[in-house]
């Protein structure tokens, strides 16, 4: 009797932690009064939507080099998962929606990395080269960002890192979730508190 009472009690505790704070089952951040299913739906199609615009933003404004076909190629990939992913959690899929995990975070590791890479760039000074009959003379432009500009990209980036780190432990909770079978269970459960 005492072990059946600890082992509810554990199930409430456990229930409870994960229906609290914005990494809850029953949402996701980015759409927090949506059940997680929609609402990872949603988030995922808006990634995919963002990642396609930032592709043809970036031929547009940076053109074709090798670092920038790296960038392609990784956010190719990246959109290639996550369409795979809609497809898993549809139909569930155990392989399409598992190949989202390794993928996703080798995605959040490199956008942190360029993020890093572009702020510090930004708040450089630039060098300028100039050629005077025939003699090359270097002199450094100085960085003209504001301070309040500054704090503003950084708070972007950081923004940034922390909607793709909920929208990847939400996700990796619903794909848990959908294979342990608990989905529907927690669904309807999470539909009864809500009526009463």
């Amino acid at each position: 009797m005492a072990r059946n009472n600890r082992n509810e009690d554990s199930r409430n505790s456990r229930n409870d932690d994960e229906d609290s704070g914005c990494f809850s089952k029953n949402s996701c951040l980015c759409c927090c009064s949506l059940p997680l299913k929609p609402s990872i739906t949603i988030t995922t199609i808006s990634i995919i939507v963002s990642l396609i615009i930032g592709i043809i933003l970036s031929l547009i404004f940076y053109g074709i080099s090798w670092v920038m076909l790296l960038i392609y190629l990784v956010y190719i990939v990246v959109i290639i998962s996550l369409i795979l992913l809609l497809i898993g959690i549809h139909r569930e899929n155990i392989p399409f929606m598992l190949q989202f995990k390794p993928v996703f975070l080798v995605f959040l590791i490199f956008q942190i990395v360029l993020m890093i890479i572009d702020i510090v760039k930004r708040f450089q000074d630039s060098v300028v080269q100039n050629v005077i009959n025939g003699k090359t003379y270097e002199h450094t432009v100085k960085n003209n960002l504001s301070a309040f500009i500054k704090i503003l990209l950084i708070i972007l980036a950081i923004l940034n890192v922390i909607i793709l780190v909920c929208y990847y432990i939400a996700t990796s909770k619903l794909i848990r979730l959908i294979i342990s079978g608990d989905y529907e269970e927690e669904r309807r459960r999470l539909e009864e508190n809500r009526r009463k």
